[in-house]
């Protein structure tokens, strides 16, 4: 849970360097037996911080086709810049979830999928639905909140800037990121 509040303080720290209101921030999880959870769309870091760390985990199967799915449905009805997930396994058909991020690339929103860990078939599968939305994959060592901290945080400036809001940041993380998505 802390490690993923430093997705929230980095938005908080993106968003103010983007300008007020230039980012807006949807939590979306899932837990548990079918549990699946959508915030409402905020600004406001701290009220995401909030909802963040009160987020109690539970185990369960991967729900990555909701997920899409769910970002599918919000592109339909505003539009949304770019999509974050992470995770550390995909446990669902690889061909069904594929199929799901080509969906959503129909409306053009990137996925940006960050891994914790190594398991090799789910890294195939979130670079192909990185790939397939115009995303981009990185994976990031567990417990390191400063990487996920900056895979975020160039995301936020992408989302805020687009490619040359990337281009600023000086890290190898963000150069990897840029040089997966499409021109």
């Amino acid at each position: 849970m802390n490690l993923h509040a430093e997705l929230f303080r980095a938005a908080a720290d993106n968003s103010a360097d983007a300008g007020a209101g230039d980012l807006a921030v949807q939590l979306v999880y899932y837990r548990g037996f079918q549990e699946f959870h959508a915030s409402p769309w905020s600004t406001s870091s701290p009220d995401l911080l909030r909802r963040m760390t009160g987020v109690v985990c539970r185990g369960g199967l991967t729900q990555i086709q909701r997920v899409l799915a769910h970002a599918l449905a919000e592109a339909r009805a505003v539009r949304v810049k770019a999509a974050v997930f992470v995770g550390d396994a995909c446990e669902e058909p690889k061909g069904q979830v594929v199929a799901a991020a080509g969906r959503l690339a129909l409306f053009k929103v990137p996925f940006f999928v960050f891994q914790e860990g190594h398991d090799p078939m789910a890294a195939r599968t979130f670079r192909e639905i990185a790939s397939i939305t115009g995303g981009a994959y990185a994976p990031f060592a567990p417990g390191s909140a400063d990487q996920l901290r900056t895979l975020f945080g160039a995301v936020a400036r992408y989302a805020t800037r687009g490619r040359s809001g990337l281009r600023e940041i000086e890290h190898n993380l963000a150069r990897d990121m840029l040089a997966q998505l499409p021109r």
